[in-house]
């Protein structure tokens, strides 16, 4: 409608007027309202894209997921061409086996008779030697070792006196401490599973233990490992930590503020780090709990690691 037109019709009939200026307020209002519901759709689908993307860059490495759900994917090499041969470079020290000073073993290889006229050599002394060695481990074998307990009569009151054994000999038959530390260390550090660590010392030593030996053997690591007392942090440098940990849940709330209000209902979602936050704020004794008592392990990875499988690297 042109302006003249409008003009006119406010002349000639108002009352057309007022009914469409009534009309355009409803249409307005009615506007108005989807806006704001538009708004508040626009606003939920955000948070729920924001959350999905989230989910989406959780792995093993960042997230409580098993790594049999990561998504494999080929690395990249990062390295950048330089023109250089592969292998060592020059100058570059090397790591090669140096003759020792003091061999355990030396084997002197003479030579019987003469190549030509097959006349004897012995007892003719060598014009030179040439020294060669080779490194090597012992063909390891089991050590059977038996204690034996005499009883001795005093001659002279004929009380008899029984020698005693070491403290490490409890029982009649037993394992040793050399055999019974090596099981701990295939199982725990090497992360070798028990059935694997029973069948290496059958081959090696030909010994038959069961994969209880090897529990228990661990089992009894452990003890001897709490009985040693650990060394006592004191009073300022507790302080010391316990303000450091203050201070890193600080900038952690400075790099996630609250969540802006929004017009629903109940108290606005926070996001998994400001829960975080909280939760180490309530609850820092507890977080803090491991240098008051050493029995406390330092975090629950421990826990996690027994649930899944080993990751190998």
């Amino acid at each position: 409608m042109k302006k003249e037109h409008f003009i006119e019709l406010c002349k000639t009939d108002p009352e057309e007027v007022f009914k469409l200026f009534c009309m355009m307020g409803e249409t307005i209002t009615t506007l108005q309202a989807q806006i704001v519901v538009l708004n508040e759709q626009v606003e939920s689908l955000q948070a729920e894209v924001k959350e999905l993307k989230a989910r989406l860059g959780q792995n093993s490495k960042n997230s409580n997921k098993p790594p049999s759900s990561d998504e494999f994917f080929k690395p990249k090499s990062t390295r950048k061409k330089n023109g250089k041969k592969t292998g060592g470079q020059k100058g570059h020290p090397g790591h090669t086996l140096k003759m020792s000073d003091n061999p355990d073993l030396i084997i002197v290889h003479r030579a019987s008779t003469c190549s030509d006229c097959n006349c004897s050599l012995v007892g003719q002394p060598a014009r030179s030697r040439e020294r060669r060695q080779s490194f090597d481990i012992p063909v390891p074998k089991k050590e059977i070792t038996e204690h034996i307990s005499e009883t001795i009569c005093c001659a002279g009151c004929g009380k008899l006196n029984k020698a005693e054994f070491p403290p490490q000999i409890t029982q009649p038959v037993q394992y040793g401490p050399n055999l019974l530390a090596q099981l701990v260390y295939l199982s725990q550090y090497q992360l070798i599973p028990y059935n694997r660590v029973v069948e290496f010392v059958s081959d090696i030593y030909d010994l038959k233990v069961s994969e209880a030996t090897v529990y228990n053997a661990i089992k009894t690591a452990k003890v001897d490992q709490l009985k040693q007392k650990p060394r006592l942090l004191s009073t300022e440098e507790k302080d010391s930590f316990k303000k450091r940990y203050d201070h890193i849940v600080a900038a952690g709330y400075l790099a996630n503020p609250p969540p802006e209000p929004v017009k629903k209902r109940g108290r606005p979602k926070q996001g998994k780090a400001r829960n975080m936050l909280k939760r180490l704020s309530e609850h820092r004794h507890e977080v803090l709990a491991f240098m008051e008592d050493y029995r406390v392990d330092f975090d629950n990875n421990q826990a996690e690691r027994d649930l899944r499988m080993v990751k190998l690297s």
